[in-house]
């Protein structure tokens, strides 16, 4: 009878094993792992989901959920060893021994869609005014790179739900907040009237160098806020550049025009939030104040479809009891008759002039 000869391997099972689980990625991640600029992957959960041992594997753009497999069959994990061959005379050779046996293994697939603003809501304060940051301590302090890091979701789709609701980082204190409606329509009032006072068109195109003097040095409003805000009403392509460079290292011609629908419909309903109930004259009064003069005849109920109801007494009233951008219902008390004659005075003035 023929013989076989081959190459034999000593195996050996060490006695105790580290704890392993096998991580079986779908080909469309490990094509981007092993490419010659290969990502980055996160590991992420949230202490808000504590308890549910929920966790998901981020790609700067993509979230994927794990679900742990139990095999039946026997997997181990070796590594090259120092075996004896011989037992009689102690000889030894190279070898393998295990040092993990794998009973589980990581499956990975793409999740759902899912938003980070619940996550966001609970995370980032509500800031109704410059009194909300004297009031946390730096035990209350979160960073965006903090928040971020405590939704189980990838950094492109929190930074997409963190441009919506216009939520800003305090320079100083590197604490991130989310405005209220009325802190929104006192914003956007501001820089409306810094527009008018530097006849700068915000139905045109806007230079870098606009954008940098509308944003700083408004009475009350944070200049991250204030910047905040024109990011959520220009195109997405444009807001991707502010949030990876800085005004300053722009190019000066680099042009950004708002988005006209996104604008009348933003206002809008942050003016009807932060109104809560009015009547319809005055809502459509105040909105066209806040719009340039070329968008004013933009500013119908139709536009904010789904945040407003008619009540039986034929007031407009919020539809929403938390307002989309976070704020509570006392947060989105009506504005002061005193607050609203202010600064419909100065565009008045302004307009004069």
């Amino acid at each position: 009878m023929a013989s076989h000869s081959g190459l034999e391997i000593p195996f050996s099972v060490s006695r105790s094993h580290a704890p392993l689980r096998l991580l079986e990625l779908p080909p469309e991640l490990l094509e981007l792992l092993t490419t010659s600029l290969p990502i980055t992957l996160r590991l992420k959960s949230s202490s808000l989901d504590a308890g549910t041992s929920e966790a998901a594997l981020c790609t700067p753009n993509k979230t994927y959920q794990m679900r742990q497999v139990q095999t039946s069959n026997s997997l181990y994990v070796v590594s090259p060893s120092s075996t004896a061959v011989n037992e009689s005379n102690d000889q030894s050779g190279p070898g393998v021994t295990t040092f993990a046996q794998c009973n589980w293994t990581l499956e990975v697939q793409q999740a759902p869609p899912q938003s980070a603003l619940p996550y966001m809501r609970q995370l980032i304060p509500l800031y109704t005014g410059p009194e909300d940051i004297d009031l946390l301590t730096k035990a209350d302090f979160k960073t965006k790179a903090a928040v971020f890091s405590d939704i189980p979701l990838s950094d492109a789709e929190c930074e997409q739900v963190w441009t919506d609701i216009v939520a800003f980082e305090d320079r100083d204190r590197k604490a991130a907040f989310r405005p209220s409606a009325k802190i929104l329509t006192k914003t956007w009032a501001a820089i409306s009237l810094s527009a008018v006072e530097k006849t700068i068109d915000l139905s045109a195109g806007l230079k870098a160098t606009d954008v940098e003097d509308l944003t700083s040095a408004l009475d009350e409003v944070p200049s991250e806020l204030a910047l905040a805000t024109i990011k959520r009403l220009l195109p997405p392509e444009q807001q991707t550049l502010i949030i990876n460079t800085p005004l300053s290292e722009l190019d000066p011609t680099a042009t950004f025009t708002l988005d006209r629908a996104q604008t009348v419909r933003s206002v809008g309903t942050w003016l009807m939030e932060s109104l809560a109930e009015t009547t319809r004259a005055e809502l459509i009064r105040q909105w066209q104040n806040l719009l340039p003069e070329i968008w004013r005849g933009d500013a119908q109920l139709s536009a904010i479809e789904g945040v407003y109801q008619i009540s039986t007494d034929g007031k407009v009233t919020s539809t929403s009891s938390i307002p989309q951008n976070g704020a509570s219902k006392t947060a989105a008390a009506p504005v002061s008759t005193a607050a609203k004659r202010k600064w419909h005075e100065k565009f008045a003035q302004a307009r004069k002039r």
